[in-house]
């Protein structure tokens, strides 16, 4: 079972030798404060800063970036983006997947604009998985495909795998041609090799805009859809006495 709060006796269980590559598309000086100061707190091992490439597209850096951990010997790679914020106990619990066994293990994501959907493939027609229809929060996910905002691989894996690892693509799957991003063009590489990809739905990672996207956001835009509009579920609400309902309670 996957916890967001770990016990104090949390760093004996990381895999001896742990070393982790962060690597990050955007350099430090540059990422959210809130992101900063959330992988500050992480539990973490032996780390290894990775530099970001100046020039380039997303999928250039992070192959960059992917190279270099790999010339420095880290054991792992965990690619986080600048626009998130990271509980205290990412890292370590996708290590925990990892050593039960998975290759490539990550934390729900979501779209940073409507309809913020979770990230997360699984199917072979890059058919997004539905929450509450293929899976319930706080399952760990079999995925074909994810977004990379948050995901920690191991260094085998790109024994198995041959760069380039990160490129942005168009596929053919029957009559459609598929526009494929780098990040699931580097999952689904991997799951096609026959690579194990798990997602922990327990807890979200926030990606950040104005606010912070999340299952909350989701959720809320799940609402609006059904409703069509905010002036729609205020509207509900009142014919159905809420608001009197909740002062009563209160009472």
């Amino acid at each position: 079972m996957i916890n967001n709060q770990q016990d104090e006796t949390s760093e004996a269980s990381w895999p001896e030798g742990t070393i982790i590559g962060i690597a990050q598309p955007l350099t430090w000086p540059y990422i959210h404060s809130y992101t900063y100061l959330s992988i500050l707190a992480m539990d973490k091992p032996d780390i290894i800063v990775l530099d970001t490439p100046r020039s380039g597209g997303l999928a250039e850096k992070r192959e960059a970036q992917t190279k270099a951990a790999l010339q420095l010997g880290c054991s792992h790679i965990a690619y986080l983006d600048g626009d998130m914020i990271f509980p205290k106990t990412s890292l370590f619990d996708m290590m925990k997947v990892l050593q039960d066994g998975a290759d490539l293990a990550s934390i729900v994501c979501y779209r940073g604009a409507p309809p913020w959907d979770p990230l997360i493939w699984g199917g072979p027609n890059d058919e997004l998985l539905k929450p509450f229809e293929d899976y319930k929060f706080g399952d760990l996910v079999d995925a074909t495909a994810v977004g990379c905002g948050c995901l920690l691989a191991k260094r085998e894996v790109f024994d198995v795998v041959p760069s380039p690892w990160f490129q942005v693509c168009e596929v053919r799957e029957g009559k459609k041609v598929i526009r494929r991003g780098e990040d699931t063009y580097f999952t689904r590489k991997c799951t096609n090799a026959g690579l194990s990809l798990k997602v922990i739905t327990a807890y979200d990672i926030g990606h950040l805009r104005d606010i912070s996207i999340d299952r909350d956001v989701f959720l809320m835009g799940q609402v609006l859809k059904k409703f069509g509009s905010l002036e729609a579920v205020i509207r509900f609400l009142k014919l159905n006495n809420f608001a009197e309902r909740s002062e009563a309670e209160e009472e």
